[in-house]
């Protein structure tokens, strides 16, 4: 034990002795393997030493890689405001800000840097995504077309201009300026996708699948794009190719939920009707993803076709519990509870549904939908 003990003093003893260099070169390389807590005990104890106010400032950048948001915040406060020059700091303190989500405090910490035209392109797009997040898309769309302007050469910008008008529901206009963004990157799938989910959207469902099928082509191992070209193809009568496709992604290692689900969907739309491997595949996307809505919801209702009600009320409960306004679940859960005698709460289940009619797969477009059309939803 006394040796045991020794060592551990001297371990200590070592650890302490390590310079700022040695410190930053550790906390850099936790960050970099997304070891947060541990990085984060590496900054506190470079946090009280004396440093000078650049290397003070790198402590807060690496807390904020660190995801302690509130530290990095409070360590640039403490440092004056031209360090280590005033838009650096001010997008330090604004970036801060936002990721604590408050985004008032993120726009007044960036507002100077726009007014003395300071603000580059990164700082215009965090200033964007600010706006866009307080509600006022005529000022978010300003600072996105700034950062636009400021580099043309750069994605980014014009997919925030694409998710704010879908935002706003201004799709068609969405769509046309996704289209600008294909024009400019014809070779970047991402850009692609977007366009065709806003042509999806749109109701322009032959340009959606040509988008798609080119995306896929781009980038063979994007799940985006194998699940709306499939998708695509549901829709329009063919699941056995959809279904054939869904097949290869899913043989070739995409993990992706919803492949296994929307294959599910084919199988039961194909001729020859596949209810067992419909189930094993959304036993799959189940595993994936325990959440899953539509999946839980699916498997729900094909438990009640095979007449294992309580085990369907398991799975719809949770689709439920996950998603109230999830009419699909909804109406399943209403149809279940029906048929285990509970009257009462099936009753104001479909009192609650209404006229509400979209099913699971709906439901899952939209959000898929959604999810590409914000691909510059996120700041910098």
């Amino acid at each position: 034990m006394l040796i045991a003990f020794a060592c551990q003093a001297r371990a200590k003893q070592q650890s302490s002795a390590q310079t700022p260099d040695e410190l930053f070169q550790e906390a850099t390389r936790l960050v970099q393997s997304g070891e947060y807590s541990a990085a984060a005990s590496v900054l506190d104890r470079l946090r009280v030493m004396p440093l000078p106010p650049p290397q003070i400032f790198q402590v807060g950048w690496l807390y904020g890689r660190a995801r302690r948001f509130d530290l990095a915040l409070r360590t640039f406060e403490s440092l004056p405001a031209e360090t280590p020059d005033p838009a650096s700091h001010a997008y330090a303190i604004a970036l801060s800000e936002f990721e604590l989500s408050d985004y008032k405090a993120a726009v007044a910490a960036l507002a100077p840097l726009e007014s003395q035209h300071l603000c580059d392109a990164t700082c215009a797009n965090l200033l964007g995504v600010s706006w866009s997040k307080l509600g006022r898309p005529i000022e978010a769309y300003r600072a996105f077309h700034d950062s636009v302007e400021q580099e043309p050469q750069k994605l980014n910008g014009y997919l925030n201009i694409v998710t704010l008008l879908a935002d706003n529901n201004d799709l068609e206009d969405a769509a046309k300026f996704a289209s600008d963004a294909v024009q400019r990157f014809p070779d970047s799938a991402q850009a692609v996708i977007v366009r065709g989910a806003a042509f999806l959207a749109t109701g322009h469902v032959d340009e959606a699948r040509r988008d798609f099928a080119h995306a896929a082509e781009l980038a063979p191992g994007n799940a985006d794009a194998c699940f709306f070209v499939a998708l695509v193809d549901y829709q329009q009568g063919r699941p056995e190719d959809a279904a054939g496709k869904l097949q290869r992604a899913i043989e070739s290692g995409m993990n992706d939920a919803d492949l296994h689900y929307l294959l599910a969907e084919c199988l039961l739309r194909s001729k020859d009707r596949q209810p067992e491997r419909a189930r094993e595949e959304v036993d799959r996307a189940i595993r994936i993803d325990p959440k899953h809505i539509a999946a839980r919801t699916l498997r729900g209702k094909l438990l009640l076709e095979q007449g294992r009600t309580q085990d369907a009320v398991a799975d719809l409960e949770l689709a439920h519990r996950q998603d109230p306004s999830s009419p699909a679940a909804l109406y399943n859960l209403a149809r279940a509870y029906q048929l285990i005698g509970k009257t009462e709460e099936s009753r104001k289940l479909f009192q609650t549904l209404r006229a509400m009619k979209t099913d699971s797969l709906e439901e899952l477009t939209r959000h898929r939908v959604s999810q590409a059309l914000g691909e510059g939803r996120q700041a910098p």
